[in-house]
């Protein structure tokens, strides 16, 4: 039978936590906003896999408010883009992983794909789909939450 793992245990699997105390939750580990790509390209797919191309994407830089801000922030319109995150995950044996969006993400107006993370899986970058009414995002913002089940 499957259980849940803590998030201390959770913890162990990812690297570049910036600030564990807030992102270590019960039962998850939040994960931080490193980088934003905006869609510009086509990417390409087929069965074998001798002809994928990834879609391109450009990066967006963050923007401060105020020039004495420590973080920028990135105003993205409505559309797709790509997440890079500041954390890396390493799935170890007898796990599985669960990376969904943020709950605050979503009521944000904002969502990306649910990721199911098998070993020797690690992270990947997340679609994210911005509602037409756009959101704000600031830099290092938790916008991920990873859950973790053990099968011992």
């Amino acid at each position: 039978m499957p259980r849940i793992c803590t998030g201390e245990e959770i913890a162990k699997f990812v690297a570049g936590l910036i600030h564990p105390k807030t992102q270590i939750q019960e039962h998850a580990v939040d994960l931080t906003l490193k980088s934003v790509f905006k869609l510009t390209g086509r990417g390409s797919l087929d069965f074998g896999g001798s002809e994928y191309c990834p879609c391109r994407g450009d990066k967006i830089d963050s923007r401060k408010r105020q020039p004495d801000d420590p973080y920028g922030w990135w105003d993205l319109e409505g559309g797709d883009y790509l997440l890079e995150y500041n954390e890396t995950i390493s799935i170890p044996e007898k796990t599985v992983g669960i990376l969904e969006a943020h709950h605050r993400l979503i009521v944000a107006g904002a969502l990306h794909n649910v990721h199911l993370l098998i070993p020797p899986d690690t992270l990947p970058a997340s679609l994210l789909h911005v509602g037409e009414r756009g959101v704000d995002i600031k830099e290092n913002a938790r916008v991920s939450q990873l859950i973790v089940l053990r099968f011992d």
